[in-house]
């Protein structure tokens, strides 16, 4: 120390230990004891607090001023703090790293975990082993974030009923689900039915398996772009598709389904009984089908404009429900003339009927039941 130093006096330290705390290597101790001093030393470093008297080390806030900026500083505040675990709360408030360095009872004191999760989710971290693997604390993490699980044992990624509390918390958890329940459909769903993103995620199984992937359309349509490509070409699953989800011939035919179902008799029979527009889709042979275009018919008229034959008891059918069916199958099938036949006018129906359809000619009884429908034409 030099002599002027030594000439100072105690304001003059106290302005040198504002500008930088390593001053107190020197100075005089009556400064130690000095709260404002010690406070502003500890502002600057933690490891300031290694100067302090024994009653300031013993001060919560200069103690917790000091561990704010370096939680190694809690090995220099007195026994008596250092063991309190409502100061240790408070410094963990400050610095989650108090946790790290406390004495290892508060890393095992439940309660003081507990609350100290509340404050921070990554509290977890520094908790003792057997916390780690305590669903409750463990869950009480993941509810503020589900990256609380990073900390949790990896046991508890397969321990299923916590597993799905977490899911049921945050979706993304179920990320961490262990091998053994990965393919677990009801655990996946949960996240799925949150979050759509969740199918970003599914392993590519799930994503072959019809049930799993039917049940997840029914939380969000875009699950169908996320199918496996052989469950993409499965017929029987585009069927399931159509049958059990509103509006199921429209995800199918326009938004999802493959070209190949345009061809498929058996997914449209299923999708004409939803929506009849959807035989518009069809190739010319699936809306040619007799099976087809009759359910068509029988539920809309309007069907006759989508088809592409139909035979006589369909458009009687069509007629009986709207007389303007005959002017669609007339505009859609016949291009010729509309003179009348020979005979035509001795059935007691229009003139131009008997042109539409070879199968017509001849439906006496029929066509005259169509015209006592409308009462006489």
């Amino acid at each position: 120390m030099g002599p002027a130093m030594y000439a100072m006096d105690l304001a003059a330290w106290r302005a040198a230990v504002d500008c930088d705390w390593r001053v107190l290597d020197v100075a005089p101790k009556e400064l130690c004891a000095e709260y404002e001093v010690m406070l502003s030393a500890v502002l600057q470093s933690g490891q300031a607090l290694s100067h302090a008297s024994e009653e300031l080390r013993g001060a919560r806030a200069v103690a917790l001023a000091a561990i704010r900026g370096d939680a190694g500083a809690l090995e220099f505040v007195s026994p008596q703090l250092a063991l309190d675990s409502t100061f240790i709360l408070e410094a963990a408030a400050q610095n989650l790293r108090v946790l790290e360095v406390c004495d290892a009872e508060h890393r095992e004191d439940r309660e003081l975990i507990r609350a100290a999760i509340k404050q921070n989710w990554n509290a977890l971290r520094y908790a003792a082993p057997f916390l780690r693997r305590d669903p409750g604390v463990c869950l009480e993490a993941v509810q503020q974030h589900w990256r609380a699980l990073l900390h949790c044992d990896e046991e508890m990624w397969s321990d299923r009923d916590f597993m799905h509390q977490a899911i049921r918390c945050r979706w993304q958890s179920f990320q961490f689900l262990g091998p053994d329940l990965r393919e677990d459909h009801e655990l996946v769903l949960e996240a799925v039915s949150q979050d759509a993103a969740a199918l970003d995620f599914v392993g590519e199984k799930l994503r072959g398996d019809a049930a799993f992937m039917l049940a997840a359309t029914k939380y969000h349509h875009m699950a169908l772009t996320k199918v496996s490509p052989e469950l993409q070409e499965d017929p029987a699953f585009w069927k399931s598709v159509v049958q059990e989800i509103d509006d199921g011939w429209r995800l199918a035919y326009v938004d999802y389904g493959p070209s190949s179902l345009c061809d498929n008799p058996e997914v449209m029979l299923a999708a004409v009984k939803q929506n009849v527009e959807v035989l518009s889709y069809g190739t010319k042979k699936v809306r040619s089908e007799p099976e087809i275009v009759e359910e068509a018919v029988r539920r809309s008229w309007k069907a006759v404009e989508y088809a592409a034959n139909v035979n006589a008891a369909s458009i009687v059918e069509a007629v009986k429900q709207d007389w303007r069916a005959i002017s669609l199958y007339m505009d859609h099938f016949y291009q010729g003339p509309t003179d009348d036949l020979p005979g035509s006018h001795s059935l007691g129906i229009p003139p131009h009927w008997a042109v539409m359809n070879p199968d017509l000619r001849g439906l006496t009884g029929t066509m005259a039941d169509v015209g006592g429908h409308y009462g006489g034409w």
